[in-house]
């Protein structure tokens, strides 16, 4: 893209103190780049950072080039663009770091600015967040950001960050955004669970929970992709158990169906199309001709409120909206089956959407500071007991429960039905996504700017907005 005097002029530049690596004598080397420039993103009208960091004989020199050309003053190590304009998306940021014995140039690192309300443009904040990037945003970490607070790292023990499939949601977000690092990401994220996942397709941080083995289409271990998709067959069954003290959650069957539709993507098993066929049909079963797969509240949580055993008749949006993510991959590649998943979506939503059902409720039942606003409810059927009660941090499932409406939407297309109902719920959910993304972006600089506790959630996010783009929602 040409270089604009007027979008990066001097003006829009904050240009920040030289931050080079080391404070101790001067040495005799040539500079070399310690940190790389990593591409950022912005919303329009927001500010940007690029960083680099390099060490040398000093005194050091930079000097920021904007697809080749030498801006004028940016010669720190931090280049600030004060406020991004929409032409400064796709832009191409190098640096020359020199000294008295050479110089080297940075690797190229990109500008992708969003427009306001692109839900898109929030998310990839959050995603620095997700890959540990703890201070970007300006803030600086100390000690009180603990696990409590969602800090967390690549250890035996820790598995909280790899549910809903942490490698996947890094590579959907590369393809959302055209940005390589999220590939990257994935890749080294892959190479990790891989080596964590044991021979019964087990991921050994967490031990013989199946909702954390997943097959990756994209990789080259075959024997680590069997043995995920075994773990999940073998760990949900085909049709539903839903015998007292038995759990049955959406959430399992996506598990189940996605896998199932993955390993057939990577090997054409005709046995994996009649798993996931099983899966689709088990939401049947379940559903029973009540629009929803309805049961019980002990069922679908493990217990209840206060050690009680509650047999209010629940069923999860958010959960099931990560059914219908891999049912919407399934029919895919069997588009025979796309009727019953549309008529699954569309009834599923039209029941979700009936008020008594409370599949969503006013935003000021959880707090008065959320009028206006609708959020989807954590479990619906109607009660309010326990985790289907108002809160706040329901909010934060409006992303994927908008990628399910998007995808709603488009069975009600196919099957000739009207779609206004679903259209006024999808502006709704996006609203308070939005809203749920500003409440998580703090200020209290020894916490990260962006947060993202659980760390679960960042994957869940992706997955909603893969699919209100993939639904053309987005």
């Amino acid at each position: 893209m040409p270089f604009s005097r007027r979008s990066l002029s001097v003006a829009a530049l904050a240009l920040l103190t030289v931050a080079c690596k080391g404070d101790g004598p001067v040495g005799a080397a040539a500079p070399t780049i310690t940190t790389q420039p990593l591409s950022v993103s912005s919303i329009v009208g927001s500010p940007a950072q690029l960083r680099v960091s390099a060490e040398g004989a000093r005194p050091l020199t930079f000097q920021w080039k904007r697809g080749g050309v030498d801006i004028a003053g940016a010669t720190d190590s931090i280049l600030t663009i004060a406020s991004t304009v929409a032409g400064d998306s796709g832009a191409v940021f190098t640096v020359a770091v020199s000294n008295s014995r050479g110089s080297v140039t940075s690797s190229e690192a990109r500008l992708f600015v969003y427009q306001q309300g692109d839900l898109l443009g929030y998310l990839v904040n959050f995603a620095e967040t997700a890959v540990r990037s703890w201070n970007h945003g300006g803030h600086s970490i100390d000690a009180r950001f603990d696990e409590s607070q969602g800090r967390w790292d690549y250890t035996n023990t820790t598995y909280e960050p790899w549910l809903f499939d942490r490698p996947e949601v890094f590579r959907m977000l590369s393809v959302m955004t055209g940005d390589a690092r999220w590939l990257t990401q994935a890749n080294s994220d892959l190479t990790y669970y891989e080596s964590r996942l044991d021979a019964q397709g087990l991921f050994l941080n967490r031990g013989d929970d199946t909702k954390y083995s997943y097959v990756h289409t994209w990789s080259g271990n075959a024997p680590k992709q069997l043995a995920a998709y075994i773990a999940t067959r073998d760990g949900f069954p085909n049709s539903a158990n839903l015998a007292p003290g038995a759990l049955w959650t959406e959430r399992e069957l996506w598990v189940g169906l996605d896998a199932a539709v993955k390993y057939h993507t990577l090997t054409n098993d005709s046995a994996a199309l009649v798993r996931a066929q099983a899966m689709v049909n088990q939401w049947d079963q379940v559903t029973a001709g009540r629009g929803a797969p309805l049961v019980t509240y002990t069922q679908h949580e493990g217990g209840g409120p206060g050690g009680s055993s509650p047999t209010d008749l629940v069923t999860s949006p958010w959960m099931a909206a990560l059914y219908f993510q891999a049912a919407r991959l399934y029919i895919a590649r069997v588009p025979s089956a796309a009727a019953q998943v549309h008529q699954q979506a569309s009834a599923y939503f039209d029941w979700l959407n009936v008020p008594s059902n409370r599949g969503f409720y006013a935003g000021t039942d959880a707090h008065p500071q959320y009028v206006g606003l609708v959020f989807p409810a954590y479990l619906a059927g109607g009660t309010t007991i326990g985790d289907a009660g108002a809160d706040a941090a329901h909010m934060d499932h409006a992303l994927d429960v908008a990628g399910f409406i998007a995808f709603a939407i488009r069975a009600k297309q196919a099957l000739g039905l009207p779609t206004a109902a679903a259209q006024s719920r999808l502006a709704e959910m996006k609203v308070t996504a939005q809203r749920a993304f500003e409440n998580a972006t703090r200020t209290t600089t020894y916490l990260p700017r962006y947060r993202v506790n659980p760390p679960r959630k960042f994957n869940w996010w992706v997955r909603g907005m893969n699919e209100l783009r993939a639904n053309g929602g987005g």
